[in-house]
């Protein structure tokens, strides 16, 4: 599932004014935010955000270089991740708006060299992660510090096989926003970088941001981490070029993702009809919604429109939050699961802070009118050894289980031990079936559970922020 206030310069940044309600609330956030990077173990964090079109903060937290003391500021460039593959949708909704592709034409009419089981999936279909395309993070023997040019990449992944038909279920997919990228390329003869770098990022005046090259020397970008038995120690080293690709390749500061989110809401990067596209849920050929559009996960919180994504890289985790009012954006240098925990929480608590009574955090527990629905996914969160039951899911997640039978489509907190408290906190039909919102309470942690059923009982979709 990155502060400051008005009339203060960051950066050449004018940040507007902090209004009264939030400005007596900041010393307890800030403090929440210190105490929970503290627990988490994280060196630092970028958290920007915004409301009603302003500013209200844009800021580092801790350290973006422990070994040399050097402080986290809005400058501090953080790697996004898969946060980064809407900066790919981006482009590729530019170009069908512009009539250079087709988005329901094939992506191997665009892109040369594709393998022949993939090439007649749609680029609509890509952009959703409904095609079918497996996640090349399942080769055998993948790893980011290895160097993958274009040719063996396609040849690696001519390897797999698509793990469904086109639309018949929702599975994400890095491989195709690879091709998507590669699709871009192709299309303008220009390289990913440049294009976003000349087409995305300079018009709106971002001055920090761009494709990562992990083996460059990049002034203001936060040293990558990760946890080894409890110890922090430098993450892997990525390959130059991987760190750069189109399923999640750029890093950015604080102050320029206020850019970034100005030219998102302005429509000064994609148009409105690019924007909706970019947040209409695919439909699944069983007739009910992937909850996904073009590289953000889409949801409803009391009624409001959300997206949501999050990104991980070695040593980097991010998450990007946007209701009707507010945007929030954050990103840290460290990778455990205790961090991303902590990440998330940071990003729903400033939310509430910046628009009181809009997240899963401030949801009441409501009546329960079908417990054993909970009582049956609260015991699938903590199975330990017990296999999931695939009965217990309908056809969009029961054939990826049978294809695989190693695959997890929820998590396994068994190690968390029992929840203090589990809750229905939220409950509305939607397209084909009911969402059921669950909130778990840890001793140390919350996590917020979306699980979708059909009117069968059985469990299509399962999201958590």
């Amino acid at each position: 599932m990155s502060l400051s206030r008005r009339s203060l310069l960051l950066g050449g940044i004018a940040v507007p004014a902090l209004r009264p309600a939030f400005a007596a609330a900041e010393l307890p956030l800030e403090r929440r935010i210190v105490e929970q990077m503290a627990a988490a173990r994280i060196p630092g964090l970028a958290l920007t955000a915004i409301l009603d079109g302003h500013t209200v903060f844009a800021r580092g937290f801790g350290t973006a270089s422990p070994a040399f003391d050097v402080a986290a500021s809005d400058r501090t460039l953080f790697h996004l991740g898969s946060v980064g593959k809407h900066f790919t949708a981006a482009l590729v909704l530019r170009l069908a708006e512009a009539g250079t592709i087709a988005l329901d034409r094939p992506i191997g009419t665009y892109v040369r060299d594709v393998p022949a089981q993939f090439a007649d999936r749609s680029v609509a279909s890509m952009l959703t992660h409904t095609s079918g395309i497996p996640d090349y993070e399942s080769l055998p023997g993948f790893e980011e510090d290895r160097a993958n040019d274009r040719a063996s990449f396609l040849t690696k992944i001519g390897t797999m096989q698509p793990s469904f038909g086109e639309g018949d279920a929702w599975d994400y997919s890095n491989t195709a926003y690879v091709l998507l990228g590669y699709l871009l390329a192709d299309a303008k003869g220009r390289s990913y970088r440049a294009q976003v770098d000349e087409d995305l990022l300079r018009p709106l005046g971002v001055q920090e941001a761009r494709i990562d090259d992990a083996t460059a020397i990049i002034a203001q970008r936060a040293e990558p981490f990760a946890l080894q038995d409890g110890t922090l120690r430098r993450a892997r080293q990525m390959d130059g070029d991987y760190s750069g690709w189109s399923d999640g390749g750029v890093i950015m500061s604080a102050r320029d993702a206020v850019r970034w989110e100005a030219g998102l809401r302005e429509h000064r990067t994609i148009t409105a009809r690019g924007d909706t596209a970019m947040h209409t849920a695919a439909i699944l050929h069983s007739g009910r919604s992937a909850a996904y559009g073009a590289a953000w996960f889409l949801d409803r919180w009391r009624g409001e429109p959300v997206q949501y994504h999050g990104g991980a890289m070695p040593g980097f985790l991010a998450l990007y939050l946007r209701t009707g009012r507010a945007s929030v954006i954050a990103a840290i240098n460290l990778a455990s699961d205790e961090a991303n925990a902590a990440m998330r929480r940071i990003v729903l608590e400033t939310t509430e802070s910046l628009q009181p009574n809009s997240t899963p955090l401030s949801l009441q527990p409501v009546r329960d009118d079908t417990p054993a629905l909970t009582a049956s996914f609260r015991a699938m969160l903590h199975r330990g050894a017990t296999k999931l039951d695939q009965d217990r899911f309908a056809p969009e997640i029961a054939l990826l289980l049978k294809r695989d039978a190693g695959r997890q489509p929820l998590p396994n907190h068994a190690a968390l031990g029992e929840p203090v408290a589990f809750e229905l906190v939220e409950q509305f039909d939607e397209q084909g079936g009911t969402l059921r919102r669950y909130r778990a309470r840890y001793a140390a942690r919350i996590d917020h559970y979306a699980v979708a059923y059909a009117p069968d009982g059985r469990i299509y979709r399962v999201r958590s922020v």
